[in-house]
């Protein structure tokens, strides 16, 4: 196993922006469809001021919140073009969760350092510590033995390949069985699974060490300790108070904007069937057979919601990285 190595040790591979492609997709395009293309060329410009591709912790943050938000604005275009509300309301509580993150970040608080750099500097390593140490706990809990044990087993799929009636219903309505049943191969693939889940927790470990963030890790466990069994919310790490989406979104003033979070929270969570029925006149009608009208305004919030996250990711960069930032 390849040892692990610092976190400033790794460079970014950033995407090539080119303008003119951005601009002849926008000319063609037409309503609401263009407007989703302005938005996602403006965002992806973005990463034409990265000047310094070396990776730090504060730039991790950074990229990692401006690709979410490129993401969102594609699977949102996507899902807009196939008139998928379903998916829209899913990328609405996405594009919400990562437009909280940067607000958080960049807003201010009595007990923040007062030069604005260190400031966000600062919540931007404090950001990466948060989700670092979130990529840790998923890590641990997929090498735990009875997960292993779990996803390795071939048993269930043995119970269908030597079932001639089983293999058949299989094969009838799910195609050719193409899992692997041989004990020695399975063997060979789950010890270079269990590799890989070590080399990306001694990875992580060694980033989780960088001098940056010490103080957001200590705080982390601190506070682990005392929401238990919740979990830490980002906000949290500078509010207290702040143990939910709904508290920081009171505050930040958009407490409106939670109804349709909590909504689309029950749709991935599955804990839901007023969601996907339309339930009147005696009738219960599947959302799957109707289409929504109020498709172009959902896909109309993710990007109002991205274009705040752009204004302010930009708004950070320039704070942060510019000459005169740094001076």
């Amino acid at each position: 196993m390849m040892p692990s190595h610092d976190m400033n040790s790794f460079s970014f591979v950033i995407p090539e922006f080119t303008e003119s492609d951005w601009r002849n997709a926008i000319e063609a395009a037409e309503g609401f469809d263009q407007k989703l293309l302005i938005c996602r060329a403006k965002v992806m410009s973005l990463c034409t001021s990265i000047k310094d591709q070396q990776v730090t912790p504060a730039l991790l943050a950074w990229v990692n919140l401006w690709s979410k938000c490129l993401l969102i604005l594609d699977g949102a275009q996507s899902a807009w073009s196939g008139n998928s509300s379903f998916t829209l309301d899913i990328l609405g509580r996405v594009s919400t969760e990562n437009w909280l993150h940067v607000l958080t970040i960049l807003e201010r608080d009595k007990a923040s350092a007062s030069n604005d750099r260190e400031r966000m500097h600062g919540r931007l390593c404090a950001y990466t510590a948060w989700a670092l140490s979130e990529d840790k706990q998923r890590n641990w809990e997929l090498s735990k033995k009875q997960m292993l044990d779990m996803v390795w087993d071939p048993k269930p799929a043995q119970d269908i390949k030597y079932n001639p009636e089983a293999l058949s219903f299989h094969e009838t309505n799910f195609g050719e069985l193409t899992i692997d049943t041989d004990p020695g191969s399975l063997r060979i693939d789950r010890k270079m699974h269990e590799e890989q889940i070590r080399h990306e927790r001694d990875r992580l470990d060694t980033w989780l060490r960088h001098p940056d963030l010490t103080e957001w890790i200590t705080k982390i466990r601190a506070l682990k300790e005392t929401m238990k069994p919740q979990s830490v919310p980002f906000f949290a790490l500078f509010n207290i108070e702040e143990k939910s989406v709904a508290k920081k979104m009171r505050k930040a003033g958009f407490g409106l904007g939670y109804h349709s979070y909590k909504q689309s929270s029950s749709l991935i969570h599955g804990s839901t069937i007023e969601l996907l029925n339309l339930t009147m006149n005696n009738k219960v009608i599947p959302k799957t057979f109707l289409s929504d009208n109020d498709i172009d305004a959902k896909a109309d919030m993710i990007c109002s919601t991205c274009n705040g996250v752009r204004l302010m990711l930009a708004l950070i960069q320039k704070m942060v990285w510019s000459e005169k930032a740094k001076k």
